[in-house]
Formats: structure tokens, sequence, C-alpha cells
């Protein structure tokens, strides 16, 4: 995420041990988003385990850390100060016991939309859209957005991030490939929002990239 005020490139990071038993977030700055960047320190936001994570930026500028917490039970939204390097102590938990992983949010026409992964380890399920007026309450599990070939199983991805390319959202999916983690890759496709439902189709190309499945 860029950072007006300091003009640094900010990335958040999961962090973790071998046994997977530490599950932090790292921060790490750059002047540019290619890199290099330094590492500036871990830690446990708010004192809460830190799993599959996003960021988003809201309409007025604040940016945000959405993190899975509690070994995946719940989704936590939190609030980063103004540099993007820590968690200002404003947290909020969303979805709990709902089992959700692989966050990815965006705004329209005044809703917030949450697209997350069910658990299943390395085996891919269908996605779930969730919808909220207010960032902080009131969410609410709707369907599955996804719309073309394996559907029920994301087109075989996982949700990580959506971003804007002249207004038109798009869902960034991860490809895993577990016995070649090298060989995983990304999906990009758009997302659209008619009469308050999100959906997500399959293309197997758009301008003249090929997606991946």
């Amino acid at each position: 995420m860029y950072c007006e005020r300091t003009g640094k490139f900010v990335m958040w990071m999961h962090l973790d041990n071998p046994t997977r038993t530490y599950a932090g977030a790292g921060v790490a700055v750059s002047d540019t988003p290619q890199g290099p960047f330094s590492f500036l320190h871990a830690k446990k936001p708010n004192r809460l385990d830190s799993r599959d994570m996003t960021l988003f930026q809201d309409t007025d500028g604040k940016v945000y850390l959405v993190h899975s917490a509690n070994y995946n039970r719940t989704l936590y939204i939190s609030e980063l100060t103004d540099d993007y390097c820590d968690v200002t102590g404003l947290t909020f938990p969303v979805l709990e016991d709902q089992m959700r992983e692989a966050p990815a949010l965006m705004k329209r026409d005044e809703k917030y939309y949450m697209i997350t992964s069910g658990c299943t380890g390395w085996e891919p399920n269908s996605a779930l859209y969730a919808e909220s007026e207010y960032l902080f309450n009131s969410w609410r599990l709707i369907d599955n957005p996804c719309e073309g070939p394996n559907y029920r199983q994301t087109f075989f991805g996982q949700s990580t991030y959506i971003f804007y390319v002249n207004g038109q959202p798009y869902l960034m999916l991860d490809h895993w490939v577990p016995h070649n983690l090298q060989g995983s890759g990304y999906s990009i496709l758009p997302v659209t929002s008619e009469k308050g439902l999100l959906t997500v189709k399959w293309k197997d190309e758009f301008y003249g990239i090929k997606s991946r499945q």
C-alpha cells in the first residue's frame, strides 16, 4: 500500500515458524513497489494471531489490516496508523466462529463487500461473500459470487485482494500447487455488482491475458 504521507510503499506479510505456531505479521517499507524493502518489525497485531491477511483502504483514506485470527475462527479488521506501519489498537471481530480466511474487500455504492474462503487446507472450496453497510459491524454472509466452470472450487483458487483499474474492481486469486509452490500462480477476474449482488465470472482470457485455472 502506498502512503502519500511518507512517500513509502508499505508491505504487510504473514510471518511464521516451521511449526506454524507463531502466526504473526511483519512490516517492511520501500521507496518503490519493486523494492528493495527494509524490514521494520514483526508483531502480533493487537495481541492476536495473524494468518491469511489483506489490506483495505477506505474511501476516506484510512487503511485497515484484515486478518484471520483465533486459529482462523474469526476475521478481524484492525485500523492502521497514518504511516500504515502499525495498528492503532482499534480492532473489531467480524464473521465470528465462521472459519473464514483469505479476505478480499471492496466498497461499492456505500456498501462494503468481502470475499472469503473456507478453511480446507490445500483443497479448494466454495468462496462466499459477505456484505455490510458499516466496516466494523453487521457483516452477513450472502452466497458464492463465482460463476463458470469449477465455480464451487473458486476456479481452483483462493481470494487474496481486490484492486481497481479505471473504476472497475478486479479480484486476484492465488492458485496453490502444494507439491511445487514455485509453480503456483494467479488469476485476475473482474467483479461486478448489480442490484446489490456480487458476481465473479470466470474468463479464460481478457485484455489479451490468459487466466490460470
